[in-house]
This record gives C-alpha cells, sequence and structure tokens, in this order.
C-alpha cells in the first residue's frame, strides 16, 4: 500500500513539472517574438521620419514651398518654386514683363537694381516702424508706366505661367507641377508676387 501510494503520490508532482516546462518555453517564446516585434515597429519608425526628412527635403526646390521676402508678415524658409530654374525659365518672364511695361529687359533690369539700392541706403527710422515692401520698386515702377496694380498683377501672373510652360515644353516641369506652381503665384500677395519677379530682373 505504502508503495502504490508513494507511486500515485509522486505521479502528480512528474506530470505538473512536465506540463511546466512546456509552459515555461511558450513564455520565452512570446517574449521573444514581443521583441522582435518591437524592434520591426522602431525600425518603421525611423525609416518614416527619414523618409518625410528627405521628401521636404526634395520639395523645396521644387514646386512646393515658398520663401517669403524679409519683411513680409507671412514668414517662411523654404526655397520658392522655380527659384533655382534654368534661363529657360526665368528668360520668358523677364521678356514679358518688359513689354508689359513697354520697356527693354535691360531698362527694367537697370530701373530695379538702382531702386533696390536706394531702399538698402534708406534710414530704417523713415518706415516708421512698419516692415517695407518687398515689392515696392515693382509697383513703382508699373505706376511711372502708366499701369494700375491690377494690371501689373495680371501681367505678373501671365509672365509667370509662360516660364512654367516653357518649363514643361522642355520636359523640366510636368503639367501637374506648373499647375501647383500657377496656384501658388496667386495666392500670393502683391508684395511678395512683386518680389519674386524682382528676382528675374535683379537675382537678388
Amino acid at each position: 500500500m505504502s508503495e502504490e501510494q508513494t507511486q500515485e503520490g509522486t505521479r502528480p508532482e512528474v506530470s505538473t513539472l512536465l506540463q511546466s516546462r512546456p509552459q515555461r518555453r511558450s513564455r520565452r517564446g512570446l517574449a521573444l517574438l514581443l521583441f522582435l516585434l518591437g524592434g520591426v515597429v522602431m525600425v518603421s519608425v525611423v525609416a518614416f521620419i527619414a523618409w518625410q526628412a528627405l521628401s521636404l527635403g526634395s520639395n523645396t526646390t521644387g514646386t512646393g514651398a515658398v520663401i517669403t521676402p524679409k519683411g513680409n508678415t507671412n514668414g517662411g524658409s523654404a526655397v520658392p518654386p522655380g527659384w533655382n530654374d534654368p534661363a529657360t525659365y526665368w528668360d520668358p518672364i523677364r521678356t514679358t514683363v518688359a513689354q508689359g511695361l513697354h520697356l527693354s529687359v535691360a531698362q527694367v533690369t537697370t530701373r530695379l537694381q538702382a531702386a533696390s539700392l536706394q531702399s538698402t541706403s534708406t534710414p530704417i527710422s523713415s518706415n516708421k516702424g512698419s516692415p517695407p515692401d518687398p515689392g515696392a520698386a515693382m509697383t513703382a515702377l508699373a505706376v511711372q508706366q502708366g499701369l494700375s496694380i491690377e494690371q501689373l498683377r495680371t501681367l505678373e501672373l501671365n509672365a509667370l505661367q509662360k516660364g512654367c510652360d516653357a518649363m514643361v515644353a522642355q520636359g523640366k516641369l510636368s503639367q501637374a507641377e506648373a499647375s501647383q506652381r500657377m496656384q501658388t503665384f496667386n495666392s500670393w500677395d502683391q508684395g511678395t508676387l512683386n518680389w519674386y519677379v524682382i528676382h528675374a530682373f535683379t537675382g537678388q
């Protein structure tokens, strides 16, 4: 009786020991699986952040964000669309604006450069605390040539459209990118639009 009792008494202990081993192994396997999943998630997050950073960097020279000039209240730090584009883009802009002002490209360039030099030599106190209009030189030139502000804006947007069309024709810009640029230009206030066109002539 004592033998049978001892055998029967040890059987449950042996069975519990055998059952506990797979549970320990399964817990280790689960912990390892969770660790691996956590690592995959971390790598995915880092890769996504890096992709976002690269995509934002590539858009700054293309069709995307806009830089605004000093003194403009909109703020911004990205390069405006087309800023670093070749002469293919800027030549039609210069030609169209000059024709609309009834001047040559050289005459417009000279007058804008002179106005730029004059504005930099003007004391800040004369501005009475308000930021200077970055496109004031273009507005003044247009008024001298008999154009209203509305006519100037139409002329500048038409010139920018021709610049975009030239880039599309040469395969350097897609039609969608050109349309996106024009949407950006249309959203600008007059001072920023003037400032951008002034850059076509002075490079500043």
